[in-house]
């Protein structure tokens, strides 16, 4: 195996290069893709960090770099430097006007930067495994890092995830190494990637505390007791080189300011106990000696911990297998990872579970603690934060060392054949799972709940429909010239015009009798006409629709939702987030009986329009 793991190494990264390259250009903007780019140029253009403050740049800027080499127009008059406010929606909203269509390419452009992240994942993951279990093991990471459907299905976005998994799992490899091989060299490294962490994601703050804990296992279990100095020199190092890597990359925007001169929102760090949602703007710290501690930190790397503190603390709707709860569930993670994952990979974690069980010769403690402690502490931080469940992709940054976990039971005697071609048995059907759904791996689910075609029964948004598959609308639009006017309801800040899609939101339909005098009963849904619904307004998520004009309306409010189109059979899919369908007059008046509203009269069922209407399809996107 060790003379062939180069060139197969070199394959499957080049590989999953190609899978994302086509995905880059196959899914349309996604939603936090449109916030994320924007912002980035902003950093660019205007030198701060005021923009989206929320997430770190790492993951933006890089996009913002390629999207600039095709000169986009900018407008940035709505960037808001107060440190309590957002402005990303806004600031995208110029954006997307003031490029239109160009938009597009823009976005492509900004992806192709970000496969980057994917190739230095998988490669992480390689030699990590390798490193701790053999050849095999590390290039059964790799499949599975490559071929996993989270990182097929986000590795290629403007986000912050997966730039997150890679650059933990680097620093927590290039830790092991040092580990191994003390030297300054390394721990300079370490910081290095250490820090790159820090701005791919807030969450990669563990990391701080993990690693101390692990130089304290470091430092005992090796007895190193004449080398204190230079052990706690080489930590040293490390912590500051990461700090370091931050400001340089904040470019020292506000960094040594008093911690008790800072405006915060988040209940946390203001101290006051307002009601959930109330926004209160203060600081506990400003008459307390910390107060007066200069912070290491830029100021905008702080206010964005706070206004993500923000965002759990309120109360968001969130969907959990049929339920929806204003709130989150704490086992929201485990569930969806449960469903998210290929039932095989599952499988492997498990054996090679046993197998550490059975057999414990291969790892010191330290290897154990490197591979287990950052997912599992990652796991509990997320679930705990319970003001919402809405994105499984949270979890993407434990998932690296699962799988360099997962390999571990490649290590086998493979004497024992049974065994073996089990596990192998388990890996190719993982594999196999996954490319089954490619190239939607965004919305892949398993088969413990019938796969993808039911998932939008378990879970919604990022892990489903995220705006993803509007050019595969497109082509089914194209390709169906009697629905020229479409009635289109889907979650994304890109307006499907300009994919040159010609549409109208569709009719809501009153979810009680309570709520019947609020609409005109005639207009209201079901209608006869050709509709494309996403999975999230099928379920009567509270999420905002494009207008075709522009601007944005939310149909599925308290009172009104398209759930109504539960009771119908799509005749046609885009992808597996947007359902399609073809809607006579018999379908309509025979579920308005149901639904206890008025016949309507007759319509022209081909185009969805009134009788006598005219229909045209567009001729050219706006």
């Amino acid at each position: 195996m060790k003379s062939y793991s180069s060139l197969i190494v070199v394959f499957l990264l080049a590989l999953n290069g190609a899978f994302h390259i086509y995905l880059a250009f196959a899914y349309s903007p996604t939603v936090n893709e449109v916030l994320q780019l924007p912002a980035g140029l902003s950093h660019i253009y205007l030198g701060n960090f005021d923009t989206f403050r929320v997430n770190p740049p790492l993951a933006r800027v890089v996009a913002g770099v390629a999207a600039n080499a095709l000169s986009p127009s900018v407008n940035w008059q709505s960037v808001n430097k107060a440190p309590v406010e957002r402005c990303e929606n806004e600031v995208a909203a110029d954006f997307l006007e003031a490029n239109g269509s160009d938009c597009l390419r823009l976005f492509t452009a900004g992806r192709l930067a970000c496969i980057s992240f994917c190739l230095i994942g998988g490669l992480a993951c390689f030699l990590f495994s390798r490193d701790a279990f053999g050849e095999t093991s590390g290039v059964v990471a790799l499949l599975l890092w490559s071929f996993c459907p989270f990182i097929l299905g986000h590795g290629g976005l403007i986000t912050s995830d997966v730039p997150a998994a890679a650059t933990g799992i680097a620093s927590v490899y290039l830790f092991w190494r040092w580990a191994r091989h003390p030297s300054f060299a390394v721990a300079v490294w370490v910081g290095l990637c250490l820090g790159l962490a820090q701005l791919a994601k807030f969450t990669m703050l563990i990391l701080y505390p993990i690693f101390a804990v692990l130089s304290i296992v470091l430092f005992i279990s090796t007895k190193r007791h004449r080398s204190a100095l230079y052990h706690i020199a080489s930590i040293t190092t490390i912590v500051i080189v990461s700090i370091a890597t931050i400001n340089s990359a904040y470019m020292f925007e506000g960094t040594g300011k008093q911690l008790g001169t800072f405006q915060f929102k988040s209940r946390l760090l203001t101290g006051a106990k307002a009601p959930v949602g109330q926004r209160v703007i203060g600081n506990r710290f400003g008459d307390s000696w910390i107060g007066n501690c200069a912070m290491p930190f830029p100021q905008n790397y702080i206010q964005g911990i706070d206004a993500q503190r923000w965002d759990f603390e309120r109360k968001m709707w969130s969907y959990l297998g049929g339920e929806w709860k204003l709130g989150g569930w704490w086992h929201y993670y485990l569930y969806a990872l449960f469903l998210k994952l290929p039932l095989g990979t599952l499988a492997l974690i498990f054996v090679s579970g046993i197998y550490a069980v059975c057999n414990r010769r291969h790892l010191t403690l330290l290897v154990e603690m490197l591979i287990l402690l950052p997912p599992c502490v990652l796991l509990v931080l997320v679930s705990s934060q319970t003001g919402f469940s809405i994105h499984s992709r949270y979890a993407i940054p434990a998932l690296p060392y699962m799988y360099v976990y997962a390999s571990r039971c490649f290590a086998v005697n493979n004497k024992n054949r049974v065994l073996y071609a089990a596990i192998v048995i388990l890996l190719l059907y993982s594999i196999t799972s996954s490319i089954f759904c490619y190239p939607h791996s965004m919305s892949y689910f398993n088969e413990s709940i019938g796969g993808p075609n039911r998932g939008h029964n378990m879970l919604l948004d990022s892990n489903i429909a995220w705006g993803q598959d509007i050019y595969y609308l497109k082509k089914w639009y194209d390709d169906n010239t009697n629905a020229c006017l479409l009635n289109l309801a889907v979650y994304s800040f890109v307006n499907p015009r300009l994919m040159g899609i010609k549409y109208t939101l569709p009719p809501t339909c009153p979810t009680s009798r309570e709520s019947f005098s609020e609409f005109n009963l005639d207009e209201c849904g079901p209608q006869p006409g050709w509709y494309a619904i996403d999975m999230n307004h099928l379920h009567g998520a509270r999420l905002s629709a494009t207008v075709y004009e522009g601007g944005a309306r939310i149909p599925a409010a308290t009172s009104s939702n398209l759930c109504y189109f539960q009771r119908l059979t799509p005749c046609a899919k885009a992808g597996y987030s947007i359902y399609i369908y073809h809607v006579s007059l018999d379908d309509a008046n025979l579920l308005r009986v149901d639904l206890r509203l008025p016949q309507i009269h007759k319509v022209n069922i081909t185009s969805g329009l009134p009788s006598g209407a005219a229909a045209s399809p567009p001729k050219t996107s706006d």
